[in-house]
């Protein structure tokens, strides 16, 4: 089925049994894709020793830390002191507007992937 970035519901659907775990077993489900992708699959010690300076991060240390960790090619000619003039009204919204806009882009930039 092909992805729609502008419903939810036909993400929910790609998976729906998503719908029935926790937010701690979601977060299994994104270390077991990546571990899957970087060849640490089934290897929890390594998976554990990999992750061990990464411990007790609150959420904003670990979005700063996602950010900090893509591509350079993501990053490029990008300035984090602002947001720059077209994106400067981003700073005004509230955390559900910025996860709606940030879902719908991820999800585009991975259907078109």
């Amino acid at each position: 089925m092909p992805v729609d970035c502008q419903n939810p519901d036909t993400l929910e659907a790609v998976a729906p049994c998503l719908n029935c775990l926790s937010m701690n077993e979601l977060l299994a489900v994104l270390v077991v894709i990546f571990s899957n992708q970087n060849g640490t699959d089934g290897d929890v010690p390594a998976l554990e020793a990999g992750a061990s300076k990464f411990r007790n991060m609150g959420d904003l240390q670990m979005t700063r830390e996602l950010i900090a960790a893509l591509p350079s090619g993501f990053l490029a000619g990008l300035d984090f002191t602002d947001l720059g003039e077209d994106y400067a009204c981003l700073k005004c919204y509230g955390a559900t507007e910025l996860k709606a806009l940030f879902l719908n882009q991820w999800c585009t930039y991975w259907a078109s992937a």
